[in-house]
Formats: C-alpha cells, structure tokens, sequence
C-alpha cells in the first residue's frame, strides 16, 4: 500500500525490489560510464525490467487503468510509431528505455513516485565515490587510472577518451594541472559534466533548493565542479525565484561566484564560453551544422514542413546537441507533433488527479527550467528526465500533506 506522498507503508517486499530495479533502469537511461564499460550490465537490467512490468501489470495492479488514461497510451505509443515510416532508419529517441517509458505510463502514478524517489537516491549515491576522488586529484593525489575509449565517433575522431578512475571519469581534454594537483570538469559516472549539471540543477528545482537535506548539498556541490554553464544559470535564476529570502541567496550565489571566477575552474573551462562583446557562446550548434540548417531553410515546403528524416543531422557528420537537430530532421509540423507527444507523456501519469494545475502553479519555475534544458539536452522520451518530472509532483504532494 501506498500512502498519498509515493512513500512505501505497507508494500509486498516483491513491489519494493521491483521499484528499485526500474530506478536502475532510469539511471542507465543516462548512459553512464559502466553502462558501455560493461554492456552486460543494462541489457540484464532491461530484460528483467520488461518481464517486471508485464508482470506488475497484469498480476499485481491486475491490468487498472483510467479508460482517458489508456486513451493517451494508445494516443502516445500509436504517434511515436508515425516516426517509424520516415527515411534514414529507426529514430535515435527510439529505444529500450523509451519503450519501456511508455510501458511504465500503465502503472499507478503512486508507483512511478516511489521509482522517481528511488532514482534520484541511485543518483545521490552515484556522485559520492566520484566527489571522493575529485578532491584527492585536486590536492595532488597521482590516482591510477585507466583509458576508456569514448564510444562517441566524433570524439574518437578528435583523439578524446576518457580516464577512468573507478567511481569517475574524465575526458582527456578536460583536465587541466594546477599546482601539485589536477582539476577536471567533474560528471560523476555520466558521459559528460554538461549532463551531470543539468540533472543536478533540475533535482534541486525539485526540491525548491532546499539546502537543508544533505543530499541536496551533494548535488550543489557536484553541479558546481561540474562547470557547466546551464547548471549555474539555471541556479542563480531558479534558486533566487523560488527563495522567500532573496538577499540571502543573492548573498550566497555571489560568494560561489567570486570563487569560481577566481578560481581556475574559470579560466580553464568557463572563460572560452562568454565572450565579452557576444555573451554567452553557444557551443550546442557548430558551424558545420549551422550551415546545413541555413540551407534546409531555404528548402521547398514539404521539405520544410516534413524534413529530411530520422538522423539527418547525424549524416551531416556535424556536431549538434540543439532542438534544430529535430527541425532538421522532422520539419515544422513533426517537430510540433513530437511536441505534442511529449506534453501527452508527462500528463498521462497525472491524468485522474485533482491536483494538476496546482502542481503547475506551484512549480512553474521548475517547468520552465525543465522546458529550458531540451534546448541543452534535447532527448526526446527521456526516462530518466520523467523520474525527474515525477519526483517534483511527489516532493509537491509531500509539501501539501505537510
């Protein structure tokens, strides 16, 4: 049984592992390090993953849904199989973890709490070893380590790898000697920091950077040595819009900011990104890419409307991490059906319940924070970004219970 914050009373001790393999599960959906150093490891997860939640929903919640609720699945599993018919091979959204998202969408919203909470606890508990590490190499500790390749084809084409440290990993040109010790752009167990930030900051906006949990300091701290610039603005301006005490976060936020620009962290990682007469530097979209999307805008209407197909922007062979890569890809009107898609993913668990448009009321500063990272982490049917979604709404319903 369930109580009305997704915390566990009296659950059967089967529900209770099943939830935390499905947390996992999201966790290996952010392709961390082990999940390609040792491959083994989220093929077994999503095998048993699929036979849980066949078997949570059909033997333990004997097949219950909303009717509006199976509505939206059908709605949601039909539309995504649309993309399927495009040119250029399956959609790289298209995936284990993606499929298995909208298995999960069955289940009780109580459920996904519990799974969004036990995600975020795998996460927490992910960044320690590495935090550990970090301050040892950067007081001068010569840690061994091996090299692990990047399993990326432009960053092989580069010559970048990884050091791997155990519990962390560092990209080779990201790392820079100061002192007797070395500093790096730390992202936990993730393929990059920019990754590891932005989960961070959106964790925390869930909490409504409540600083008096210490899991949320390890979280601050984290996205801070991560130096990724979404994190901090997504920080100073979240943190200090969500704060009944302004001043004291302003306060807060600029001692963080005179250390970290005083800091080599500042030159070394931070500085190549503003440009004193442009701003920040937007390093999501390159010129090569640029170039090709300049030239699908002055297309024709059908390509315009429709695009070039699944992975076109991968056969650009440019680097880009932006929503252009969708519009290039799907034009106009699939990108706004994909859109239409997503709003329908992250409103199916919450169909039935009173509380919707209190829930958006009360965290439109997480949304539109949430909304925001798309533009930095556009990945479409994210698993591991709807246990974030869900765990704001359970820390929602745990403020209204209290």
């Amino acid at each position: 049984m369930l109580n009305n914050r997704g915390d566990v009373t009296s659950l059967p001790w089967i529900q209770v592992w099943i939830s935390w393999v499905y947390a996992l599960l999201a966790f290996f959906s952010l392709w961390p390090f082990v999940s390609w150093k040792w491959p083994v490891m989220p093929l077994t997860a999503i095998v048993i993953s699929y036979c849980m939640v066949t078997f949570d929903f059909f033997i333990i919640n004997k097949c219950k849904i909303l009717p509006f609720k199976f509505i939206l699945f059908l709605f949601l599993s039909i539309g995504s199989c649309f993309f399927l018919i495009y040119p250029g091979g399956l959609p790289p959204w298209f995936n284990y973890y993606s499929i298995f998202l909208v298995l999960l969408l069955l289940l009780p919203v109580e459920n996904i709490q519990i799974i969004s909470n036990n995600f975020r606890t795998i996460f927490v508990f992910s960044l320690i070893p590495g935090l550990f590490i970090y301050f040892l190499l950067a007081v001068g500790f010569k840690l061994p380590f091996s090299i692990l390749d990047a399993h990326n084809e432009l960053k092989d084409t580069l010559g970048i790898y990884y050091r791997d440290y155990g519990a962390t990993i560092a990209l080779s040109h990201l790392i820079v000697e100061y002192g007797g010790g070395e500093l790096i752009r730390f992202s936990g167990m993730l393929d990059e920091p920019g990754l590891l930030g932005t989960v961070c900051a959106l964790l925390l906006l869930a909490d409504k950077c409540d600083i008096k949990r210490p899991s949320n300091i390890i979280l601050l701290i984290s996205g801070i040595l991560s130096i990724s610039l979404v994190f901090y603005i997504l920080m100073v301006v979240g943190w200090v819009a969500q704060s009944r005490n302004k001043s004291k976060i302003l306060f807060l936020l600029s001692f963080v900011g005179f250390f970290v620009y005083y800091s080599p962290l500042y030159e070394n990682f931070l500085a190549k990104r503003i440009n004193p007469e442009d701003g920040v530097v937007d390093n999501r979209v390159s010129e090569c890419f640029q170039s090709f999307y300049d030239k699908f805008l002055s297309s024709d209407a059908m390509t315009l409307f429709l695009g070039n197909g699944n992975n076109a922007h991968i056969f650009t062979g440019c680097d880009v991490s932006s929503y252009k890569m969708y519009i290039y890809d799907y034009g106009y009107v699939g990108v706004l059906f994909l859109v239409l898609l997503l709003c329908v993913q992250y409103i199916t668990p919450l169909i039935g319940r009173g509380d919707f448009f209190s829930f958006i009321k009360s965290n439109i500063v997480f949304l539109g924070a949430f909304i925001i990272s798309y533009y930095q982490r556009p990945v479409l049917f994210s698993l591991s970004f709807t246990m974030i979604f869900i765990y704001c709404y359970n820390r929602f319903i745990e403020r209204g219970v209290k």
